[in-house]
């Protein structure tokens, strides 16, 4: 069968292609940057598509003529910029199966636990809904499946849960209670592979979950004892401070799965049964332990759990360098420049343009802009200033309190950050 995957390049989608693939059927891929996975990957075919433009059944027709199936598996956790619920889950997906339906061809949508349930306000939850229910009045063959949280490696849901783990202390919602079922990626990809290769016909719907429910203070020590991490330890955190981090997380855009969405869903997360009888799914730990994790998974979510704390270090030393330098002991700063020569307007500028240029690049973390450019330039500013402070006052390298040593430990965790920033558009 030619079927054509919709986010291919995503967690799910990428999964279910090569699942697909080796049960023989020929692949269709579709990507933003369709030219590049081509060269990646060229067993498959790739097509070029944007979710966040693409939301008239008359730009997708061409796309789906000649294929049997579609497989939809594009979603968002979060919304950035052009990057919207309504587009990339409403629009963009309901205009594709209208273009289905008029061809002829096959469904199978993959929405989101809970999605099916009636008066859903979380936005990410209401925008899949809306397509769901589009694709089920429309004339055709579709399945859509519900599947609860997908765990497996390069998720970005484990990639959160993997990280919490990873802190020497766990922080827990409220007393972590909250239930789970999830379910491998291996077990949502054979129950598609098996629908595919027994098609029915009609219209289905589908709860794929996991065959263990669990507390997600279960779930952190699984994935604790899964990284090889050692006894896990907890303290409660009352969700309303919560709710007060996941809202700053969004206004820093520091990206990631922690946020208000995230955090109803999860308050309100349901465990309905797994309804495809046909391939049950394992309990997680087994499923789990059939891909053991490799020592780069451990210590990526060991860097990724520091990076917030080590962001928030590093901005608050630039915002308040440059605050102090503007407002203590100015006279003591003119001092020092004067003993290496600089007087007058120039150690005016030296001191007070210096002070505007920290503080305003620690803000600019703040702001999210091209934030991989920020560090790189901060780590470009450290360089000049420890070169011009090694030309006109090179005896402070020798002073006991460090001023310029200090640098060196900034310049590790700088590019630390830089190091652990996504590229946009890495997975388009």
């Amino acid at each position: 069968m030619k079927i054509m995957i919709t986010g291919a390049t995503g967690f799910i989608g990428f999964n279910l292609a090569q699942k697909l693939a080796s049960d023989g059927h020929k692949i269709v891929a579709t990507a933003r940057r369709a030219e590049d996975w081509q060269a990646r990957i060229p067993a498959w075919e790739w097509r070029s598509c944007d979710f966040s433009h693409d939301t008239q059944a008359e730009q997708w027709a061409a796309r789906v003529a000649d294929v049997d199936m579609v497989i939809n598996a594009v979603g968002i956790i979060s919304e950035d910029g052009k990057q919207s619920f309504e587009r990339i889950q409403t629009l963009a997906p309901q205009a594709l199966f209208t273009a289905c339906s008029q061809a002829g061809v096959k469904v199978i949508q993959i929405s989101a636990m809970g999605a099916d349930l009636p008066d859903v306000a979380i936005p990410f939850l209401r925008t899949k809904q809306l397509a769901d229910d589009h694709l089920w009045q429309l004339p055709g063959e579709c399945i859509v499946i519900y599947p609860s949280i997908v765990i497996g490696q390069g998720g970005s849901s484990t990639e959160l849960f993997c990280k919490l783990s990873a802190l020497p202390i766990i922080p827990l919602p409220g007393h972590g209670q909250q239930t789970l079922n999830p379910v491998h990626i291996d077990d949502l990809c054979s129950a598609v592979s098996h629908m595919i290769l027994h098609w029915t016909g009609g219209k289905q719907r589908h709860q794929i979950t996991g065959a263990t429910t669990l507390t997600l203070r279960e779930l952190y020590i699984l994935l604790r004892d899964w990284m090889h991490l050692g006894k896990a330890r907890f303290f409660p955190v009352p969700m309303s401070l919560l709710q007060l981090f996941a809202h700053m997380t969004e206004m820093l855009k520091l990206g990631g799965l922690l946020n208000i969405s995230t955090l109803d869903m999860l308050e309100n997360a349901s465990t309905p049964e797994h309804t495809y009888s046909a391939t049950p799914s394992r309990p997680l730990a087994e499923a789990l332990w059939s891909r053991p994790a490799s020592q780069a998974d451990s210590w990526f979510a060991i860097m990724k759990s520091i990076q917030p704390l080590l962001f928030a270090s590093i901005m608050l030393i630039w915002i308040v360098t440059g605050l102090v330098s503007a407002f203590w002991n100015v006279p003591g700063s003119y001092a020092l420049l004067a003993s290496a020569g600089v007087h007058g307007p120039l150690a005016t500028l030296g001191i007070f343009g210096g002070a505007i240029f920290d503080t305003g690049i620690g803000l600019l973390m703040l702001t999210g802009w091209q934030r991989r450019k920020v560090y790189a330039l901060q780590i470009g500013m450290m360089l000049t200033y420890m070169l011009i402070i090694s030309l006109i006052i090179p005896l402070a390298w020798l002073d006991p309190l460090g001023p310029v040593t200090k640098n060196l430990p900034m310049l590790a965790a700088t590019w630390l950050l830089l190091a652990l920033e996504p590229r946009q558009g890495r997975n388009t």
